[in-house]
This record gives C-alpha cells, structure tokens and sequence, in this order.
C-alpha cells in the first residue's frame, strides 16, 4: 500500500526497526546498557532508580546533573529520555517536549541501528507528551506501530489508554473503544479496573442513537458489549420500552459476567424513596444525627414543606456504629426496594457497607472520605484531598507566587497533604522553600513560624482544620509572616492558603483579622452570597435554631443529587437513577454535583478569600 503523508512513511519505519527486535519493545529500557565511566555509570544507574522508584523530581534533577556533567557520554541520550520522562510525570510537558522533540524528528541518511533504536524510543515519549498538549492526531501517529509490540504491563495501559484518548478526542469513539476493549482479554485485575471505568465513561458519552448503532453493529463478546449493552437497556427503559430493554440486557448478560460486572438482584420493585444508613446510636450518634438533619431538609420532609411536588421518601436505618449492621442494613434496604442508599459518613461501616450495596445493584452516595477504587454505582459526595491541594495551589500559582513553604500538623492527614502541596507545587512550577510539621496537638507555634519567616515564601499552605487555624494564624501575624488588619508590614509577607475544614461566623469573628487576604478550601461554608446556600441556612436556621455545618450540607447534596437522577430519569429503576447520577451536572452546597468514571467527586472545591470582615467565593 503506497504511504501518503510523511508521518505515515515515520509510522511505517518505526515498525519496521521493531519488527526486526528479537524481543517486544520495552519503551523503559536503555538503548545504550553501559559507560566506560564507572562514576558516570553509577551516577546514571542512581538516576534510573530513583525513576523507577517514583521519585520524579529528584530523577529529573539527577538526570539533569549527569547531562551537565557527561554530555558525551555513551548514556547521554538514555538519560535525555529519562529526564523527559520524569519531565511529563511532574506535569512539565512544554519540558519534555523541548527535551524529547529533538531526538525524535526525521532520522539522517544511513543512520546506525543504534541510533535508530535511540530515536524509536523518543518517538514513544513524545507521543505521549503531544498527548497531554491537545496534539491528538500526531499523538496517535507517533503511537498506533506499538500498539501490537508492548508487552502486558503499565506501558500497554499507559499506550492503549493514550490511544483510546487520541482517538474520542478525534471523535473516533469506535476506535477509542476498540483500543480499550482489546487490551482488556489480557490485563491484570488493576488495570482491568482501569480500564472498565475509561469504557464506562465513553460509552456514557454517546448520545442513544450512536450507543443503539453501535450495539447493532458490534458484536456481544467483551467489555465494550458489556457496557454498550447496559447502556442501550437503561436508555430503552426510560423511553419506557421495557420489553426491548430486557432483551438487551439477556443478549449482553454473558459479555457482562465475563468482565466481572455484578449483576442487580431482579426481584425486587424499586420504589420513590432513597435509603439513609446513618449511626443513630453508638460512638457516631452525633454524626448521624447531623446528617440526617441534612437529609431531611433535602427530601422536603419537615412539617413546613410536606406535600411539596417531587416529594420522596426517606427509609432510614440505624447502623449503631457496627459495620455488621450496615452491611445487613443494605440488604433491609435494598429488599425494601430503595432506588438509591446515602451512606453513613463513619469509615470502617462505609467501607462494609459500599461494595454490598454495589453487589446488590443499588447506587450508593457515599458521605466517608474515602480512597478505595469503588464500582461504578459508588458515587463518593467527599472530595479527594488532592483536589484541595490541586485549587489552593493552583490559586497560588495565578496570584503570582514563586516561593512556597508548607506548615502542616505531623499526623497521617498532614504528611499526606504536605506531600500533595510539595508535588502540586513542583508541578505548577513553584519552588517549595521550607516544609514544617508541628505535633498535632500544639498550641504553640512560635518556633514553626520562626523558621517559616527565614524561608521567605510568597505563599504558605497549611493543611489544617479551623479550630488548628484559629492557633495558628495569630502566631503567624504577630509574627509578621501574613498580613493583619490595622498593620502595616515592614517586610513582604506571605499570602495564607488553608484547608480550613469548619469555618464559620463564630471562627471568622475570632480569627479573621489574622487572616486577611487569606484563601481558604472547606468543604462547606455557610455563603449568604449563594442563594442556594442561602436559602438553606435560612431553612436550617428555622427547623433547627443552629448554624449548618459540613455534614449537614453533604447529606443534603448526596438526597438532592439522587432526586434529581431519579426525576431525570422519569422512572423509579436503579439502572437508570445510577446512569443520572453518573452524568450529574448540578450545583450543590458543597460545590459542583458530579462525578468521575470512578465515582470520585468531580472538579475542584469552592476557595473562599477573606476580605477585611468579609468571606467570599472566588470566582
């Protein structure tokens, strides 16, 4: 077949230099396995493994330092590759590009086969970093010869993923699904997980008339039969074709159990209501009661608001703080008939509670921070902390700031925030100048901030909840570290980014005159600017005589979100609620109501700034 463009002629090379290795291409390994210098040797080999290893930045600064130090050595070019690897998993893509673009253009009259090896591999990085600048179709001529010549592993997941994401940003959503669903007969059970939630997400996309064409067309083997099939039923059944959608699922029911997707139990008639597993007694009584106030308030079911139009019902059980009970729980409700469960905001019954409800069918909101890869009925109302480190820096970044320093409490939640900022500051390209702990029970902090001051930062995030704040901000003003009311700084100071879980009046009313021009990520405040957040102060207020607080607006957001899938859908059935709550684009108390492929909370969180006596969202 004549080859028309230029870059079909490099695709074609390519292969062609990988059809004649003995072995399948291993995009990781060196071209070049030694050099005649033992120090440059074991310089690059420390660099190698600290990229193996996963630490990136010091990989890219050792990498960087060898090519200073060996520029011609044998291994320079090996380690070009690797500094730009290391590169594009920091998130510095215009670096990699810069570093691998070079190495991989058009090869010279009667280049060597070593040589030709060494360009083969950088044309791989590169595709990958053309990839993540918006370069699809370049991105996917580069990478479609490996497809056939990577072996099994995190590399076939990385090409196979990249392909697929070449190809639906290209509109070519067959070819997307092809590339996923070949992949899948072979990968391991992580990497099955992997990709099950790329094709959910893919197949989700498609309107009904592509997703029934595509049915039609294809065959009823495989993942992509499996999800296209559950799809096109759920879409059936809310058009209110019943018979059809049965049919669909039968035909699709084997591709199904061969990729491990759990079937609902079929005898049970769904009803209009949504059940709550909440710790009505126990250690957590507190908390179930806070979220059950939420609840209620979103179900319009206080005295006020019965009879409202779209009411629902809630059918709540107590889980007395025992996993055992909200595991039996689950099935109480599920056989009650319950379309969707929100579920108890304590960890260890959460985690009991959520693959149960999954095994049964039922969609499950979830209101525990939790970091478990769920199934795909499991939609998690709590953030990862990631995405406030990834807001707050990012909010940094645009301000202007160069220098950050991180102060954050030496308990399990501060060393993994801390090294979220540190690794979102690098990757933003802001350098990280001090990283403080103090124990977690200090009320003091005149040390931390002495040693913060000689950093000199530009911004200073502390992973910390308000009632820590409310200590900590007040050292750091007097301190002459962050700007105070009615003081004039003789010095430059840095600007305060926070978590800052809990804040409200009282808290504002105390300490913010210590943190003025502040940044701050709760996951709920009480924001009179928001009408809707508004209203529903206004409406806890009345029902209540309190101030609401974080849990309180997650149970309202987890019942709102599965009424309003349950009204999108038009018909009380679990499948459909699920497929809603899947494509959820509401606002919520707590920010933006939607979910990713994996059911984590999607986007980042609402930063509020404090401005003089004021509190507001950033827009």
């Amino acid at each position: 077949m004549p080859m028309r463009t230029r870059a079909g002629k490099a695709a074609l090379v390519i292969f062609l230099i990988l059809a004649g290795c003995p072995t399948r291409f291993d995009p990781r390994a060196e071209t070049v396995r030694s050099s005649p210098d033992a120090e440059a040797d074991h310089a690059y080999r420390e660099a190698r493994a600290r990229l193996q290893a996963g630490e990136l930045a010091t990989a890219e600064a050792e990498f960087a330092s060898f090519l200073q130090r060996y520029p011609n050595d044998p291994l320079a070019d090996s380690a070009r590759i690797g500094e730009a690897r290391a590169a594009l998993g920091l998130g510095e893509v215009k670096k990699a590009r810069t570093i691998i673009e070079p190495m991989a253009g058009a090869p010279p009259p009667n280049e060597d086969a070593l040589a030709q090896a060494t360009r083969t591999r950088a044309r791989y990085v590169l595709g990958l970093a053309l990839h993540r600048t918006g370069e699809w179709q370049r991105s996917r001529e580069l990478l479609e010869p490996f497809v056939a010549l990577i072996a099994s592993g995190d590399d076939a997941v990385e090409l196979h993923a990249v392909l697929a994401d070449d190809a639906a940003q290209l509109g070519d959503v067959q070819a997307a699904l092809k590339e996923y669903g070949i992949f899948f007969a072979g990968a391991r059970p992580v990497e099955r997980l992997y990709l099950r939630d790329r094709v959910s997400e893919l197949v989700g996309r498609l309107s009904p008339g592509d997703a029934m064409r595509m049915w039609n067309s294809g065959g009823r083997d495989g993942l992509v039969a499996a999800y296209l099939g559950r799809r096109v039923a759920a879409d059936l059944e809310r058009a209110g074709d019943g018979a059809q959608a049965r049919e669909i699922l039968d035909a699709s029911k084997s591709a199904r159990e061969s990729v491990g997707l759990i079937e609902a139990r079929p005898s049970v008639q769904a009803t209009r209501a949504i059940g709550c597993l909440l710790p009505l007694s126990g250690k957590g009584r507190a908390l179930g009661e806070r979220a059950l106030r939420g609840a209620l308030l979103a179900a319009e079911l206080l005295p006020a608001v019965q009879g409202a139009p779209g009411k629902i019902e809630l059918d709540v059980r107590d889980t007395g703080s025992d996993p055992a009970r909200a595991q039996a729980a689950v099935d109480e409700l599920a056989q009650a008939g319950v379309v969707a469960i929100v579920g108890t905001p304590e960890r260890a019954s959460a985690q009991a509670a959520a693959p149960r409800a999954e095994a049964l069918g039922v969609p499950f909101l979830e209101l525990s921070p939790d970091s478990v890869r769920r199934g795909e009925l499991t939609f998690k109302l709590v953030r990862p902390r990631s995405a406030a480190a990834e807001a707050l820096i990012k909010q940094a970044a645009r301000s202007g700031a160069r220098t950050v320093a991180i102060l954050a409490p030496d308990s399990a939640y501060g060393r993994q925030m801390a090294e979220l900022f540190s690794s979102g500051a690098r990757a933003a390209g802001l350098r990280v100048v001090a990283d403080v702990r103090f124990p977690e029970g200090a009320t003091t902090f005149v040390d931390e901030a002495r040693r913060l001051g000689a950093a000199r930062p530009d911004a200073l995030l502390v992973p910390a909840a308000a009632y820590q704040l409310a200590l900590i901000a007040p050292q750091l003003a007097s301190s002459g570290l962050t700007a105070m009311v009615g003081v004039k700084s003789r010095t430059k100071t840095a600007r305060l980014y926070a978590t800052a879980d809990g804040i409200g009046a009282a808290f504002l009313n105390s300490t913010g005159k210590y943190l003025q021009g502040a940044v701050l990520a709760p996951t709920f405040y009480p924001d009179l600017g928001d009408p809707q957040v508004a209203a529903f102060v206004e409406r806890y207020r009345q029902a209540y005589g309190e101030e609401p607080g974080a849990l309180d607006a997650l149970a309202f957001d987890a019942v709102r979100a599965a009424k309003v899938a349950l009204d999108h859908a038009g018909t009380v059935s679990r499948g459909p609620v699920a497929m809603e709550l899947s494509h959820l684009g509401e606002g919520g108390l707590t920010g933006q109501l939607a979910f990713t492929a994996s059911g984590d909370r999607a986007g980042l969180p609402v930063l509020f700034v404090v401005d003089g006596a004021e509190v507001r969202a950033l827009k």
